[in-house]
């Protein structure tokens, strides 16, 4: 369990330290046809992988794919009722 709580810690302190933006560089051939280009928004991937790690779906919901969350919110409970079902048949034998 303390690994967990390790490499959250890691995750978590990584995205504070390196840049979240990552060099864009322009032809300055090209003309520029608008005074003001509108750039699209993506959201981060790190930013999805955190939410992620601190609430199971929520980064799903953060990249803009909400259908996904019950699936993963359905798995991973499916993965933990079989592990205490198959704990509890272990004991018995």
């Amino acid at each position: 369990m303390r690994c967990i709580w390790i490499i959250a810690f890691v995750v978590l302190a990584s995205s504070f330290l390196t840049p979240a933006s990552s060099q864009v560089v322009t032809d300055s051939t090209q003309q520029n046809t608008t005074a003001n280009p509108v750039e699209p928004s993506f959201p981060s991937p790190r930013g999805a992988l955190i939410r992620s790690l601190i609430i199971p779906g929520w980064g799903q919901v953060y990249a803009g794919q909400p259908i996904k969350t019950p699936f993963v919110v359905g798995a991973l409970g499916g993965l933990v009722g079989l592990s205490i079902y198959l704990n509890g048949r272990y004991s018995d034998y």
